[in-house]
């Protein structure tokens, strides 16, 4: 059976079961799609962007607000449009863990909350819990009272219930996961989008429609993704060769891991593992 955990987190402590960072996008490209149990939220800071939420794609500007309800696939990206002196596209991004919700009256498997919405009274909220949020030493109290405040404002705000994805979104969505899945399990091996199809049981023009349409890419444009993002790991913490790498991350030669590399990084794998050194 497929998991429903894709993303999982871990926390500094366990009276701090959330994650807060702010995040920048320069890239006007589609990251990796991702779901989790945990619900997340984003507030933009400054420039512009857009969510692939569940398919649908949203544009975010500053003063946004983006919820992204529990195993919704969702991926960022910042946007190409976008003037050369405009502000980088950057968020805060505050993930709160499924069970102290639960613990606090709020069942997010049963809540959907309202996904977009601009309203400034929220921003108090975040500069709250930014300022509560101090590096190596967090005010515990302060913190989990900002997020119990931000918290009770979103369920204001949606009334806790909004519309939940449809069973033709659900359907569609348990087909990428499945997808993202086989890919992940077998990224040494032989991978296109025919194997992927055949391996979930749907014809390789269905797949095709339904992968860009949730993901913003091609399903080869993802696996390739995926095989970069893993080589990145083995260029950092192992001590394999470049040739290793590209066999273990499934490409048929070196030159076409240097090309594929480089056309996502903009820097060979050998130079990223020169920066070891």
């Amino acid at each position: 059976m497929l998991s429903q955990i894709h993303e999982t987190h871990s926390y500094s402590s366990p009276l701090l079961p959330f994650i807060f960072h702010r995040d920048m996008r320069p890239s006007p490209l589609y990251g990796m799609v991702n779901w989790h149990t945990n619900i997340e939220l984003l507030y933009v800071r400054s420039g512009c962007g857009f969510v692939l939420y569940e398919g649908e794609e949203i544009p975010m500007r500053e003063g946004d607000t983006v919820i992204v309800n529990t195993n919704c696939l969702h991926s960022f990206r910042a946007d190409p449009a976008a003037a050369n002196d405009a502000p980088i596209f950057s968020y805060d991004c505050l993930i709160i863990d499924h069970d102290f919700c639960l613990q606090n009256g709020v069942d997010t498997n049963a809540c959907h909350f309202i996904q977009h919405f601009h309203d400034v009274a929220i921003t108090p909220k975040m500069d709250e819990l930014r300022a509560s949020w101090q590096p190596g030493t967090p005010n515990i109290v302060a913190v989990r009272a900002a997020v119990l405040s931000i918290l009770a404002y979103m369920l204001q705000k949606t009334s806790g219930i909004a519309t939940p994805p449809s069973s033709d979104a659900s359907y569609k969505n348990r087909h990428i996961k499945k997808a993202i899945r086989h890919m992940e399990e077998h990224l040494a091996e032989p991978l296109s989008l025919t194997s992927t199809a055949d391996a979930i049981g749907i014809s390789r023009c269905h797949l095709a429609h339904l992968f860009r349409k949730s993901t913003g890419m091609s399903v080869v444009a993802y696996i390739q993704m995926l095989r970069c993002r893993h080589a990145v790991v083995l260029l950092g913490q192992s001590d394999l060769s470049i040739a290793e790498i590209a066999h273990e991350c499934g490409f048929e030669s070196v030159s076409y891991f240097d090309r594929c590399f480089a056309r996502l990084y903009g820097q060979t794998p050998r130079q990223i593992r020169a920066k070891r050194t």
